[in-house]
């Protein structure tokens, strides 16, 4: 019996646009490829995600998750924030914290964000 859930709706936020030997879209692109294989998916450019247009496309899409590659920053969290918020808080939030480094005094303020889940390879 597998544990994996399948057909899920997944908005994958990350860097689309870059180049083919660029590090950070290889990533986006690989996680939206393997992710869309049994889900529902859609991808959206980290640069668009505050766009009016792109907020409405989401919101059409009506996600299960939202999975931001390209975080974490302050601007990330508080843009997931905004999207929660949106959705009543019903959508579960997912960073891939390809660089996790946040400077310190943003500590404290992270526990008011509403992010479910980090994945990263730092120890801390």
């Amino acid at each position: 019996m597998s544990l994996l859930v399948e057909n899920l709706k997944i908005l994958v936020v990350g860097d689309f646009t870059g180049k083919g030997d660029e590090g950070l879209s290889q990533i986006s692109k690989r996680i939206f490829r393997l992710l869309k294989d049994k889900n529902i998916t859609m991808s959206v450019n980290t640069n668009n995600l505050m766009n009016i247009k792109t907020i409405i496309l989401i919101l059409r899409f009506n996600p299960d998750i939202i999975h931001y590659v390209t975080g974490p920053t302050i601007r990330s969290f508080i843009y997931l924030s905004f999207l929660k918020y949106l959705f009543i808080y019903r959508v579960k939030i997912v960073i891939s914290a390809t660089r996790p480094f946040l400077q310190k005094r943003y500590f404290k303020l992270l526990k008011f964000l509403p992010v479910d889940l980090i994945f990263t390879q730092a120890n801390k």
